[in-house]
Protein backbone atom coordinates (compact mmCIF):
# COMPACT_ATOMS: atom_id res chain seq x y z
CA UNK A 1 0.00 0.00 0.00
CA UNK A 2 1.22 3.47 -0.87
CA UNK A 3 -1.25 5.87 0.66
CA UNK A 4 0.18 8.71 -1.40
CA UNK A 5 -1.70 7.31 -4.40
CA UNK A 6 -4.80 8.83 -2.85
CA UNK A 7 -3.36 12.27 -3.44
CA UNK A 8 -3.94 11.74 -7.17
CA UNK A 9 -7.70 11.72 -6.55
CA UNK A 10 -9.89 14.62 -5.39
CA UNK A 11 -10.57 14.86 -1.68
CA UNK A 12 -14.12 15.37 -0.44
CA UNK A 13 -13.25 19.03 0.09
CA UNK A 14 -12.06 19.27 -3.54
CA UNK A 15 -15.29 17.66 -4.70
CA UNK A 16 -17.35 20.23 -2.83
CA UNK A 17 -15.20 23.15 -3.94
CA UNK A 18 -15.29 22.09 -7.60
CA UNK A 19 -18.98 21.17 -7.71
CA UNK A 20 -20.97 23.03 -10.34
CA UNK A 21 -24.20 22.09 -8.59
CA UNK A 22 -25.75 23.66 -5.49
CA UNK A 23 -24.41 22.16 -2.26
CA UNK A 24 -26.82 21.10 0.47
CA UNK A 25 -25.96 20.07 4.01
CA UNK A 26 -27.92 17.09 5.32
CA UNK A 27 -28.21 17.39 9.09
CA UNK A 28 -27.70 19.88 11.89
CA UNK A 29 -25.91 19.79 15.21
CA UNK A 30 -22.29 19.40 16.21
CA UNK A 31 -21.21 17.53 13.07
CA UNK A 32 -22.82 20.06 10.76
CA UNK A 33 -21.21 22.86 12.76
CA UNK A 34 -17.77 21.38 12.19
CA UNK A 35 -18.38 20.74 8.49
CA UNK A 36 -19.72 24.25 7.99
CA UNK A 37 -16.72 25.73 9.80
CA UNK A 38 -14.34 23.79 7.53
CA UNK A 39 -16.03 24.57 4.22
CA UNK A 40 -16.36 28.23 5.20
CA UNK A 41 -12.57 28.35 5.54
CA UNK A 42 -12.34 26.84 2.05
CA UNK A 43 -14.67 29.52 0.66
CA UNK A 44 -17.42 26.99 -0.09
CA UNK A 45 -20.97 28.27 0.40
CA UNK A 46 -23.84 25.79 0.80
CA UNK A 47 -27.20 26.77 -0.64
CA UNK A 48 -29.19 25.26 2.17
CA UNK A 49 -29.68 22.76 4.98
CA UNK A 50 -32.22 19.95 5.18
CA UNK A 51 -33.16 17.23 7.64
CA UNK A 52 -35.39 14.17 7.50
CA UNK A 53 -39.07 15.07 7.15
CA UNK A 54 -39.94 13.98 10.71
CA UNK A 55 -37.43 16.45 12.17
CA UNK A 56 -38.24 19.46 10.00
CA UNK A 57 -40.16 22.12 11.89
CA UNK A 58 -38.96 25.26 10.16
CA UNK A 59 -36.08 25.66 12.62
CA UNK A 60 -32.97 27.70 11.92
CA UNK A 61 -29.35 26.52 11.77
CA UNK A 62 -26.41 28.89 11.41
CA UNK A 63 -28.52 31.41 9.50
CA UNK A 64 -30.20 28.82 7.27
CA UNK A 65 -33.88 27.93 7.45
CA UNK A 66 -33.92 24.15 7.78
CA UNK A 67 -36.06 22.56 5.07
CA UNK A 68 -37.07 19.19 3.68
CA UNK A 69 -35.30 17.54 0.76
CA UNK A 70 -38.47 17.88 -1.32
CA UNK A 71 -38.31 21.66 -0.91
CA UNK A 72 -34.88 21.77 -2.54
CA UNK A 73 -35.93 19.30 -5.23
CA UNK A 74 -38.59 21.78 -6.32
CA UNK A 75 -36.15 24.68 -6.11
CA UNK A 76 -33.01 23.23 -7.72
CA UNK A 77 -33.76 19.83 -9.23
CA UNK A 78 -30.20 18.57 -8.84
CA UNK A 79 -27.47 19.20 -6.27
CA UNK A 80 -24.59 17.75 -4.27
CA UNK A 81 -25.45 16.57 -0.75
CA UNK A 82 -22.98 16.58 2.15
CA UNK A 83 -24.05 14.27 5.00
CA UNK A 84 -23.21 16.02 8.28
CA UNK A 85 -24.48 13.75 11.07
CA UNK A 86 -23.84 10.33 12.55
CA UNK A 87 -26.21 7.39 12.81
CA UNK A 88 -26.30 3.61 13.01
CA UNK A 89 -30.08 3.34 12.61
CA UNK A 90 -31.22 1.13 9.73
CA UNK A 91 -33.98 3.47 8.55
CA UNK A 92 -31.63 6.47 8.50
CA UNK A 93 -28.85 4.61 6.67
CA UNK A 94 -31.32 3.16 4.18
CA UNK A 95 -32.62 6.66 3.50
CA UNK A 96 -29.07 7.87 2.81
CA UNK A 97 -28.60 4.96 0.40
CA UNK A 98 -31.83 5.85 -1.42
CA UNK A 99 -30.86 9.50 -1.71
CA UNK A 100 -27.41 8.53 -3.03
CA UNK A 101 -29.09 6.68 -5.91
CA UNK A 102 -30.64 9.97 -7.08
CA UNK A 103 -28.01 12.57 -6.21
CA UNK A 104 -24.31 12.97 -5.63
CA UNK A 105 -23.79 12.27 -1.92
CA UNK A 106 -20.52 12.74 -0.05
CA UNK A 107 -19.62 12.57 3.62
CA UNK A 108 -17.16 15.26 4.73
CA UNK A 109 -15.38 13.63 7.66
CA UNK A 110 -14.57 15.82 10.64
CA UNK A 111 -13.10 14.37 13.85
CA UNK A 112 -15.17 13.91 16.96
CA UNK A 113 -12.25 15.42 18.89
CA UNK A 114 -9.19 17.38 17.85
CA UNK A 115 -8.69 19.77 14.97
CA UNK A 116 -6.87 17.65 12.39
CA UNK A 117 -8.80 16.85 9.20
CA UNK A 118 -7.88 13.79 7.13
CA UNK A 119 -6.95 15.69 3.98
CA UNK A 120 -3.93 15.81 1.68
CA UNK A 121 -1.86 17.76 4.22
CA UNK A 122 -2.67 15.17 6.89
CA UNK A 123 -1.56 12.30 4.65
CA UNK A 124 1.69 14.03 3.74
CA UNK A 125 2.43 14.89 7.36
CA UNK A 126 1.75 11.41 8.74
CA UNK A 127 2.73 9.36 5.69
CA UNK A 128 5.34 7.18 7.40
CA UNK A 129 3.14 6.28 10.39
CA UNK A 130 0.15 5.60 8.14
CA UNK A 131 2.18 3.17 6.05
CA UNK A 132 3.85 1.57 9.07
CA UNK A 133 0.52 0.85 10.78
CA UNK A 134 -0.65 -0.93 7.62
CA UNK A 135 2.14 -3.48 8.11
CA UNK A 136 1.07 -4.21 11.70
CA UNK A 137 -2.29 -5.82 10.93
CA UNK A 138 -2.56 -9.57 11.12
CA UNK A 139 -4.86 -10.35 8.17
CA UNK A 140 -5.73 -9.03 4.73
CA UNK A 141 -9.24 -8.05 5.84
CA UNK A 142 -7.80 -5.71 8.47
CA UNK A 143 -5.43 -4.14 5.97
CA UNK A 144 -8.32 -3.62 3.54
CA UNK A 145 -10.50 -2.04 6.25
CA UNK A 146 -7.63 0.22 7.32
CA UNK A 147 -6.88 1.42 3.80
CA UNK A 148 -10.55 1.90 2.90
CA UNK A 149 -11.26 3.78 6.14
CA UNK A 150 -8.55 6.26 5.20
CA UNK A 151 -9.76 6.36 1.59
CA UNK A 152 -13.34 7.01 2.69
CA UNK A 153 -12.37 9.79 5.08
CA UNK A 154 -10.24 11.37 2.35
CA UNK A 155 -12.73 11.11 -0.54
CA UNK A 156 -16.07 11.11 1.30
CA UNK A 157 -17.33 8.47 -1.15
CA UNK A 158 -20.16 6.75 0.65
CA UNK A 159 -20.02 3.44 -1.27
CA UNK A 160 -16.55 2.83 0.21
CA UNK A 161 -18.04 3.10 3.70
CA UNK A 162 -20.77 0.55 3.10
CA UNK A 163 -18.49 -1.90 1.30
CA UNK A 164 -16.08 -2.29 4.24
CA UNK A 165 -18.65 -2.95 6.96
CA UNK A 166 -18.88 -6.28 8.76
CA UNK A 167 -21.06 -7.70 11.50
CA UNK A 168 -20.00 -7.70 15.15
CA UNK A 169 -20.02 -11.51 15.03
CA UNK A 170 -16.87 -11.35 12.92
CA UNK A 171 -15.07 -9.22 15.52
CA UNK A 172 -16.09 -11.48 18.39
CA UNK A 173 -14.91 -14.51 16.44
CA UNK A 174 -11.49 -12.86 16.62
CA UNK A 175 -11.82 -12.15 20.35
CA UNK A 176 -13.13 -15.66 21.07
CA UNK A 177 -14.47 -14.87 24.53
CA UNK A 178 -14.56 -17.72 27.01
CA UNK A 179 -16.80 -18.39 29.98
CA UNK A 180 -14.35 -17.12 32.59
CA UNK A 181 -13.48 -13.64 31.36
CA UNK A 182 -12.64 -10.77 33.68
CA UNK A 183 -14.15 -7.95 31.67
CA UNK A 184 -13.04 -4.33 32.02
CA UNK A 185 -15.43 -1.94 30.26
CA UNK A 186 -14.02 1.59 29.89
CA UNK A 187 -16.68 4.07 28.85
CA UNK A 188 -19.50 1.75 29.85
CA UNK A 189 -22.21 4.39 29.25
CA UNK A 190 -25.59 2.88 30.24
CA UNK A 191 -24.45 -0.71 29.80
CA UNK A 192 -24.93 -1.43 26.10
CA UNK A 193 -21.44 -2.92 25.77
CA UNK A 194 -21.94 -4.99 28.92
CA UNK A 195 -25.04 -6.42 27.25
CA UNK A 196 -22.90 -7.08 24.17
CA UNK A 197 -20.28 -8.84 26.29
CA UNK A 198 -22.89 -10.98 28.03
CA UNK A 199 -24.35 -11.97 24.66
CA UNK A 200 -21.03 -13.11 23.23
CA UNK A 201 -19.89 -14.78 26.46
CA UNK A 202 -23.25 -16.61 26.68
CA UNK A 203 -23.99 -14.88 30.02
CA UNK A 204 -20.92 -16.49 31.60
CA UNK A 205 -18.06 -14.55 33.20
CA UNK A 206 -15.93 -14.30 36.31
CA UNK A 207 -16.04 -10.53 36.90
CA UNK A 208 -17.25 -7.34 35.26
CA UNK A 209 -15.68 -3.97 36.08
CA UNK A 210 -17.31 -0.98 34.41
CA UNK A 211 -15.94 2.58 34.38
CA UNK A 212 -18.11 5.57 33.45
CA UNK A 213 -17.27 9.26 34.15
CA UNK A 214 -20.67 10.92 33.76
CA UNK A 215 -22.37 10.77 37.20
CA UNK A 216 -25.91 10.68 35.79
CA UNK A 217 -25.08 7.92 33.33
CA UNK A 218 -23.09 6.10 35.99
CA UNK A 219 -26.18 6.02 38.22
CA UNK A 220 -28.28 4.47 35.43
CA UNK A 221 -25.53 1.94 34.77
CA UNK A 222 -25.48 0.85 38.39
CA UNK A 223 -29.26 0.59 38.53
CA UNK A 224 -29.41 -1.55 35.40
CA UNK A 225 -26.95 -4.17 36.63
CA UNK A 226 -27.66 -3.94 40.34
CA UNK A 227 -28.69 -7.59 40.51
CA UNK A 228 -25.65 -8.92 38.64
CA UNK A 229 -23.11 -10.72 40.80
CA UNK A 230 -19.34 -10.14 40.70
CA UNK A 231 -19.66 -6.64 39.27
CA UNK A 232 -17.94 -3.39 40.21
CA UNK A 233 -18.80 0.09 38.95
CA UNK A 234 -16.38 3.01 39.06
CA UNK A 235 -17.40 6.64 38.54
CA UNK A 236 -14.19 7.95 36.97
CA UNK A 237 -12.44 8.93 33.76
CA UNK A 238 -9.52 6.91 32.40
CA UNK A 239 -6.15 8.41 31.53
CA UNK A 240 -2.39 7.83 31.63
CA UNK A 241 -2.11 9.06 35.22
CA UNK A 242 -4.23 9.40 38.31
CA UNK A 243 -5.42 12.98 38.53
CA UNK A 244 -8.53 15.18 38.46
CA UNK A 245 -10.00 16.06 35.06
CA UNK A 246 -12.71 18.44 33.93
CA UNK A 247 -15.47 17.08 31.74
CA UNK A 248 -18.27 18.36 29.56
CA UNK A 249 -21.48 16.60 28.60
CA UNK A 250 -22.12 18.88 25.62
CA UNK A 251 -20.83 16.25 23.16
CA UNK A 252 -24.02 14.22 22.85
CA UNK A 253 -23.56 10.60 23.89
CA UNK A 254 -20.06 11.01 25.29
CA UNK A 255 -18.17 12.98 27.87
CA UNK A 256 -14.82 14.51 27.06
CA UNK A 257 -11.99 16.24 28.83
CA UNK A 258 -12.60 19.96 28.48
CA UNK A 259 -10.58 22.96 29.62
CA UNK A 260 -13.21 25.69 29.89
CA UNK A 261 -16.90 25.95 30.73
CA UNK A 262 -16.83 22.52 32.34
CA UNK A 263 -19.89 20.78 33.70
CA UNK A 264 -18.08 18.83 36.42
CA UNK A 265 -14.77 17.36 37.50
CA UNK A 266 -14.05 13.73 38.21
CA UNK A 267 -11.11 11.59 39.25
CA UNK A 268 -9.13 9.95 36.47
CA UNK A 269 -7.68 6.50 37.03
CA UNK A 270 -5.34 4.27 35.05
CA UNK A 271 -5.96 0.73 33.91
CA UNK A 272 -2.84 -0.36 35.80
CA UNK A 273 -4.33 1.07 39.01
CA UNK A 274 -7.71 -0.60 38.46
CA UNK A 275 -6.10 -3.96 37.77
CA UNK A 276 -4.09 -3.93 40.99
CA UNK A 277 -7.39 -4.89 42.62
CA UNK A 278 -9.01 -6.85 39.80
CA UNK A 279 -7.72 -9.13 37.03
CA UNK A 280 -8.47 -8.30 33.40
CA UNK A 281 -8.69 -10.78 30.53
CA UNK A 282 -10.80 -8.63 28.15
CA UNK A 283 -10.62 -4.84 27.91
CA UNK A 284 -12.95 -2.65 25.87
CA UNK A 285 -12.35 1.10 25.58
CA UNK A 286 -14.58 3.68 23.92
CA UNK A 287 -13.58 6.76 25.90
CA UNK A 288 -14.12 9.74 23.64
CA UNK A 289 -10.64 10.43 22.34
CA UNK A 290 -8.68 9.38 25.45
CA UNK A 291 -7.80 5.93 24.10
CA UNK A 292 -4.10 6.69 23.59
CA UNK A 293 -3.72 8.09 27.10
CA UNK A 294 -5.50 4.99 28.40
CA UNK A 295 -3.03 2.70 26.63
CA UNK A 296 -0.05 4.50 28.16
CA UNK A 297 -1.69 4.05 31.57
CA UNK A 298 -2.14 0.33 30.88
CA UNK A 299 1.47 -0.61 30.10
CA UNK A 300 1.80 -3.10 32.94
CA UNK A 301 -1.56 -4.76 32.24
CA UNK A 302 -0.92 -5.04 28.49
CA UNK A 303 2.57 -6.40 29.13
CA UNK A 304 1.90 -8.77 32.03
CA UNK A 305 -1.72 -9.86 31.53
CA UNK A 306 -2.11 -9.30 27.76
CA UNK A 307 -5.93 -9.03 27.85
CA UNK A 308 -7.95 -9.24 24.68
CA UNK A 309 -8.54 -5.70 23.41
CA UNK A 310 -11.49 -3.92 21.78
CA UNK A 311 -10.45 -0.29 21.27
CA UNK A 312 -12.38 2.47 19.44
CA UNK A 313 -10.16 4.00 16.74
CA UNK A 314 -12.26 6.81 15.27
CA UNK A 315 -12.48 9.72 17.72
CA UNK A 316 -9.37 11.49 16.45
CA UNK A 317 -7.99 11.28 12.91
CA UNK A 318 -4.65 9.99 14.22
CA UNK A 319 -6.30 7.14 16.16
CA UNK A 320 -6.49 4.95 13.09
CA UNK A 321 -2.70 4.55 13.02
CA UNK A 322 -1.62 5.69 16.50
CA UNK A 323 -3.64 3.04 18.36
CA UNK A 324 -2.24 -0.05 16.57
CA UNK A 325 1.28 1.40 16.71
CA UNK A 326 1.13 2.12 20.45
CA UNK A 327 -0.33 -1.32 21.24
CA UNK A 328 2.51 -3.00 19.36
CA UNK A 329 5.08 -0.77 21.06
CA UNK A 330 3.79 -1.84 24.47
CA UNK A 331 3.47 -5.55 23.65
CA UNK A 332 4.78 -6.78 20.31
CA UNK A 333 3.16 -10.19 20.90
CA UNK A 334 -0.33 -8.85 20.20
CA UNK A 335 -2.02 -9.89 16.97
CA UNK A 336 -3.79 -6.74 15.75
CA UNK A 337 -6.99 -6.63 13.68
CA UNK A 338 -9.32 -3.87 12.50
CA UNK A 339 -13.03 -4.06 11.68
CA UNK A 340 -15.63 -1.45 10.75
CA UNK A 341 -19.25 -1.94 11.79
CA UNK A 342 -22.47 -0.28 10.66
CA UNK A 343 -22.32 3.48 11.15
CA UNK A 344 -22.31 6.69 9.12
CA UNK A 345 -19.71 8.23 9.01
CA UNK A 346 -16.61 6.12 9.81
CA UNK A 347 -17.59 5.49 13.43
CA UNK A 348 -17.55 2.11 15.15
CA UNK A 349 -14.13 1.49 13.64
CA UNK A 350 -12.35 -0.67 16.18
CA UNK A 351 -8.98 -2.29 16.78
CA UNK A 352 -9.23 -5.85 18.09
CA UNK A 353 -6.20 -7.59 19.61
CA UNK A 354 -5.51 -11.08 20.91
Amino acid sequence: MDIRNLLDTPSVWDILKQSKKPILLYGTGNGADKVLDEITQLDIKPEGVFVSDDFCRGQSFRGYTVKRLADFEKEYGDFTIAVCFASCLDNVINNIKLISQRYEVVVPCVPVYGNEILNSEFIKKHYEKINFAYSIFEDEKSRDVYYNAIKFQYTGKIDILFDMESDKDEAFDILNLGGHENYLDLGAYKGDTIDEFLHYSHQKYDTITAVEPNPKTYKKLCEKFDSKSNTEFINAAVSDKCTQVFLSTKQGRGSTQFCEKTDFSVSAVTVDQICKQQKCSYLKADIEGSEIDMLYGARCVLTDLKPKLNIAAYHRCRDIFDIPIVIKQINRNYKVYMRKHKYVPCWDLNVYCV
